[in-house]
C-alpha cells in the first residue's frame, strides 16, 4: 500500500548531504581540471617563446662573420674585424669601445648574394657618399650595384685586421651611398682600391632587465622586443687556446695581432692546449686593440670559435607560479597540479665562419 508520508526532516539532510559532498567533489575535479587547462596552455607558450628565441639566436650565431660568395671578402670576415662583440654596437646608445657584457652580443654577416663593390674614387672626408664602381665587372643592375636605401652596409678598409671599418645605413643612392644622420659619421674618408663596401646584416641582442625581456636592434633605429617574460640572458665566448689560432700575416707585415718579423710573432696570450678556452671579460677588453675609432675590439675577438647562450624564462601568469626554487619571482599557486616552473636552457653554437683567414705568405 502507497505511504502518503513522504520524506522525513532527516532523510532530506541526508539526502542533501550527498548531493551537497557529490557536488563539491565535481566542483574540485572542475576546478583542477581548469587549473590543469590554465597550466597547459602557460606550459606550451613559455616553450613557445623559448623555441622562438633559440631559432633566432642560433642562425645569427652560426652565420656570424660570413663573408661574401664571391669577390673581395670571400674569405669571410674576421680577417678585417670582430663579427662578434659582447657589446651594443650601432647608431643608438651603443656601449664605449673596448666593454664586454654577458647579457648582450652584436652580431655581423654578409648579407645573402651580397656583391662587394670597389671604391670608383677616395672619399675626400668622412660625410662624402661611398663612390662605388658602378660600372665595376659584375655589379649586380639593381639599385646602385645592388645597394639600396634603407640597406645596412659595411665598408671596410681591406689591408689588414683591424685597418678600419664602419657600419652604416644607406639613406640615398644619388652619386653614391649617403650615410646622412642618424648614422654618425665614418671615422675616417676611405681610399679606392684598398676599400670595399658590402651589403651586411647586423643583429644586436641584448635583455631588457628592467622590463624582462629580451630585445633585437637592427644596429639603426629599431628596437624590438623578441619574446617576454625573460628572468636571464647570458653569453658565454670560448676562444682558440692558440695565438696560431688567428691567422698571421705575410713575413715582414705586422697588425694588430702580430708584431713585424720574419714570421711574424702573435701579440695574443697563449692559454695553453689546443682546446677552448673560455673568455673573461677581461680577457675581451685588456687588448691586443684592433680598428680605429669608434670601432674599436680586442684581439681575442678574432678568436671566437663557440658561443654558449643561457635564458630563464617564466610564465606569463601568476596563477601557474608558485614559491620555492622553481621560481625566480613568486606567483599565486597554491596547487602542484597548476604549477608551471621556470624553464632555462643552454645551448652552444659554433659560428661557421669564425674560422682563420689565410692570407698568402
Amino acid at each position: 500500500m502507497r505511504s502518503d508520508h513522504g520524506f522525513s526532516f532527516v532523510e532530506v539532510l541526508i539526502a542533501l548531504t550527498i548531493l551537497l559532498a557529490a557536488m563539491g567533489t565535481l566542483l574540485q575535479v572542475a576546478a583542477s581540471g581548469q587549473r590543469l587547462a590554465r597550466s597547459h596552455a602557460e606550459a606550451t607558450d613559455l616553450h613557445q617563446r623559448a623555441r622562438v628565441a633559440a631559432e633566432k639566436l642560433q642562425k645569427d650565431l652560426a652565420l656570424a662573420g660570413t663573408g661574401a660568395l664571391r669577390g673581395p671578402l670571400s674569405g669571410g670576415l674576421t680577417g678585417y674585424m670582430a663579427p662578434l662583440v659582447p657589446a651594443r654596437t650601432g647608431a643608438r646608445l651603443p656601449d664605449s669601445p673596448l666593454s664586454a657584457f654577458t647579457d648582450r652580443v652584436s652580431i655581423v654577416y654578409v648579407a645573402e648574394d651580397a656583391w662587394p663593390s670597389t671604391l670608383g674614387v677616395p672619399m675626400a672626408t668622412e660625410s662624402d657618399a661611398v663612390p662605388v664602381s658602378a660600372a665595376a665587372a659584375g655589379c649586380p643592375p639593381a639599385g646602385l650595384c645592388g645597394f639600396s636605401q634603407g640597406d645596412r652596409a659595411l665598408v671596410v678598409d681591406t689591408r689588414g685586421v683591424g685597418a678600419g671599418h664602419d657600419l652604416f645605413t644607406v639613406t640615398g643612392i644619388a652619386g653614391g651611398l649617403a650615410h646622412d644622420s642618424p648614422n654618425p659619421p665614418f671615422h675616417r674618408p676611405y681610399e679606392a682600391g684598398s676599400s670595399v663596401v658590402v651589403p651586411i646584416v647586423q643583429r644586436v641582442y641584448y635583455f631588457d632587465r628592467a622590463n624582462r625581456r629580451l630585445m633585437v636592434y637592427d644596429g639603426y633605429q629599431s628596437d624590438m622586443p623578441l619574446i617576454d617574460n625573460v628572468l636571464d640572458v647570458r653569453f658565454a665566448y670560448f676562444a682558440d687556446a692558440a695565438p696560431s689560432s688567428v691567422s698571421r700575416p705575410p713575413d715582414g707585415i705586422g697588425n694588430c695581432v702580430y708584431n713585424a718579423g720574419s714570421p711574424p710573432v702573435s701579440l695574443l696570450e697563449d692559454h695553453g692546449g689546443t682546446g677552448l678556452h673560455q673568455l673573461t671579460s677581461a680577457q675581451m677588453t685588456d687588448g691586443p686593440v684592433c680598428g680605429a675609432g669608434p670601432h674599436l675590439f680586442d684581439g681575442d675577438l678574432l678568436r671566437i670559435r663557440l658561443v654558449r647562450v643561457t635564458l630563464r624564462l617564466q610564465a606569463a601568469a601568476d596563477e601557474v607560479r608558485g614559491s620555492g626554487t622553481l621560481f625566480t619571482r613568486p606567483g599565486r599557486s597554491a596547487s602542484g597540479d597548476s604549477y608551471v616552473p621556470d624553464l632555462e636552457l643552454t645551448f652552444d653554437v659554433a659560428p661557421r665562419n669564425m674560422t682563420p683567414v689565410v692570407f698568402p705568405r
